[in-house]
């Protein structure tokens, strides 16, 4: 009788499973040198303090104006529009 060898099929890893992933990332850490294992643990501080960051490191302005007390017209607004802007056009020329 002839038999063919057959290969066992390698067990497909998951990433999304959160301990092997960590296995699996030790793994390929380890098959590389030393200087790009700094850069890996580099990229990982990154992604950590991103995550850390602020979604808005400038405070919003929304309804910043809504303040009770603060009533500004029209005519207050155009005022300052035109002390601003007023000379833009003849600077310009």
């Amino acid at each position: 009788m002839n038999r063919v060898a057959t290969k066992k099929p390698r067990p497909v890893r998951v990433p999304c499973q959160p301990l092997k992933m960590k296995d699996l990332v030790r793994e390929k850490m380890g098959e590389l040198n030393p200087i790009e294992q700094i850069e890996v643990l580099d990229f990982v501080k990154f992604l950590i303090a991103k995550r850390q960051k602020t979604r808005h490191p400038f405070p919003r302005l929304h309804g910043a104006l809504a303040e009770p007390g603060l009533d500004i017209t029209e005519e207050q607004i155009d005022e300052a529009r035109r002390e601003m802007w007023g000379g833009y056009a003849r600077k310009a020329k």
